[in-house]
């Protein structure tokens, strides 16, 4: 299958029925291309309320370096902190050291609990 013709055809928010409905399939084969797509990196699974919403794009969401400051700090700590915007480290990986100096240079007041 080409998943890149698919998710160019897809490109947008959808849900399993609008899927179904733009590609004139059934339901089961609807979530084996959600599948597909997701495994290729063309698809990104959301919620809202009950139902799943999928964001589909034509080019590959794989994430690039590290993970950022926000990322750190959720991992080491027991409360978890909603990020503001992406922080991604392109050239080395964030130490628990360096995400503290981070978080006082930041001067946010979340960060620093």
């Amino acid at each position: 299958m080409n998943w890149i013709k698919v998710a160019k055809m897809l490109e947008g928010i959808h849900t399993t029925k609008t899927i179904s409905s733009e590609l004139r399939i059934g339901r089961q084969t609807t979530i084996n291309y959600i599948h597909g797509l997701r495994r290729a990196g063309f698809l990104e699974t959301s919620r809202d309320g009950y139902s799943r919403l999928y964001t589909i794009r034509p080019y590959n969401m794989k994430p690039i370096g590290y993970g950022g400051l926000y990322e750190t700090i959720n991992k080491n700590s027991p409360i978890k902190v909603v990020p503001p915007y992406n922080h991604i480290i392109a050239d080395h990986k964030l130490s628990v050291e360096e995400a503290i100096v981070r978080a006082v240079l930041e001067k946010d007041f979340r960060l620093l609990l």
